[in-house]
């Protein structure tokens, strides 16, 4: 199975339907991922770059301290929210109505497009897309990373 595959398998996506209506009164969209690392990133401190992935500009980051809340409505059918949250904080009591479910997580990856958009369709705009290229460039970081520490094999 290749490193791209394996990482795949470990990733949850939540995408945006398109044509949502936004009742929040907000005006400015991040299109944004995590993704769920197999191991713990050997470091102290968080990594955090900028990026250039396929012509588009990323804030890109790897942290060991995140857990997974998602957050399920009661009825169906369901859209779940996913947030991380700082693993030294409680679970927060789920809304009225809602369920939720905390996964510890070993190491996390986040992607945040520097652009903005004025909705969310266009902040999701080619998701497919980018999500498939912020997977390849994490793959290529981490074989590298893999290479040069050859003990995260194990």
């Amino acid at each position: 199975m290749s490193f791209l595959d394996r990482l795949a398998k470990n990733s949850y996506l939540n995408i945006a339907p398109l044509g949502g209506q936004v009742k929040c009164g907000a005006t400015r969209f991040l299109w944004h991922t995590h993704i769920a690392l197999p191991f713990t990133l050997p470091s102290r401190s968080c990594l955090h770059q900028e990026v250039d992935i396929a012509g588009k500009k990323y804030k890109y980051s790897i942290h060991n301290y995140f857990d997974r809340l998602t957050v399920f409505p009661a009825s169906q059918p369901t859209w779940p929210s996913v947030s991380l949250i700082p693993r030294s904080k409680p679970s927060p009591q789920p809304a009225t109505g809602c369920r939720q479910a905390r996964e510890v997580l070993q190491s996390v990856a986040h992607f945040i497009d520097v652009a903005e958009s004025d909705t969310p369709d266009s902040a999701f705009a080619n998701a497919d897309k980018k999500i498939t290229e912020c997977i390849r460039f994490l793959s290529d970081r981490l074989v590298a990373m893999q290479s040069s520490m050859p003990y995260l094999a194990a």
